[in-house]
């Protein structure tokens, strides 16, 4: 499969390419994460995983260990019939974050028939021009390429024009599963050993879980670093580590946590137009934009100042709940 002339990269995890808060002091918090990268192992044989999606006139759904790492919003236009102009996007997107051991890892590919164009109804059957492409590409120390592995490819058949179209045309719906074996020479425990968040009544959970987006907001208001990476600090550890950190990786990151963690200057947004979504097999859980027009962003978000206007920052978050626990912990 050729890599496709246009790709984002992207990173679906607590992210933000934005000005650093130089008022921030040095907690001593914050001196711990600066020598994360002390404690990272395996850094000779680091590996990095990228998912590469490709889709066209179709939305769909990527999970990597049944989390969600991306899904589309491809709409159509009946007027103007945009689905013949075949509009299509490919993606490469950080795995790493959640992939916790070496051995067999999971995909899934969830299809679904793309939105009409500015409403919230999709059309009823998947398009004969539907796409999706589902890949693997590798990189070693230094993000040397290593090599990439194609999980899925579109499935084709015969039209009734003798012209090749999507196999599974006409469908409202069609999910598509399997494995690959991935390489990392780490093992964490983040939420393997969790508590099962499928055993909680669904109110009870979303109960608690959007009291926790609401402390993490008043945090990031207040600007108060201390208590935020306190917060954080699990996740960011087991990043280190994914990552492969070193002194300078490290140091980077820091300035990028002072600015989203240590600004006063953000306008937290109101937590609305939300739905949780559990994943990891039962053990994560998050809240996101139910929005038809947000469809899938993060659900807490930001405003804060940037040459002279305000840019969004959106905060990704999954928790999950200890073994033996009884409260929600960030771990993502």
């Amino acid at each position: 499969m050729k890599l496709k002339a246009f790709y984002i990269s992207i990173i679906l995890i607590i992210c933000a390419c934005s000005p650093v808060c130089s008022q921030v002091s040095e907690t001593d918090v914050l001196q711990q994460f600066n020598t994360l990268y002390k404690d990272v192992k395996h850094t000779d044989s680091a590996i990095y995983y990228k998912a590469y999606v490709d889709f066209g006139n179709c939305t769909v759904e990527y999970f990597i260990n049944d989390v969600l790492i991306y899904r589309n919003d491809i709409c159509y236009d009946s007027e103007n019939d945009l689905l013949t102009m075949e509009a299509v996007m490919s993606l490469e997107i950080d795995i790493n974050d959640f992939i916790l051991h070496p051995g067999k890892q999971t995909w899934e590919l969830r299809v679904h028939p793309p939105y009409l164009l500015d409403t919230d109804k999709r059309l009823a059957a998947l398009p004969e021009k539907s796409r999706m492409e589902f890949s693997i590409y590798s990189y070693g120390k230094a993000y040397k390429y290593l090599g990439e592995t194609t999980l899925f490819e579109t499935p084709l058949r015969m039209g009734s024009d003798g012209k090749e179209i999507f196999a599974d045309a006409g469908k409202p719906y069609i999910s598509y599963t399997g494995t690959f074996d991935a390489e990392v020479p780490y093992t964490l425990t983040g939420w393997s050993e969790s508590e099962d968040l499928t055993q909680i009544a669904p109110e009870e959970l979303k109960t608690m879980l959007v009291n926790e987006y609401k402390s993490l907001g008043k945090l990031i208001q207040k600007g108060d670093m201390e208590q935020s990476l306190e917060k954080i600090f699990q996740s960011e550890k087991d990043r280190a580590q994914y990552r492969f950190y070193d002194k300078e990786k490290n140091s980077i990151r820091s300035e990028e946590i002072k600015a989203m963690w240590g600004n006063p200057e953000q306008r937290v947004q109101p937590l609305e137009n939300y739905e949780m979504i559990i994943g990891g097999n039962g053990r994560l859980v998050t809240l996101q934009c139910s929005d038809r027009f947000m469809w899938g962003e993060p659900a807490l978000m930001s405003l804060y100042p940037q040459d002279g206007g305000e840019t969004y920052r959106m905060f990704r978050l999954f928790f999950h709940m200890p073994k033996g626990g009884f409260e929600l912990e960030l771990i993502r």
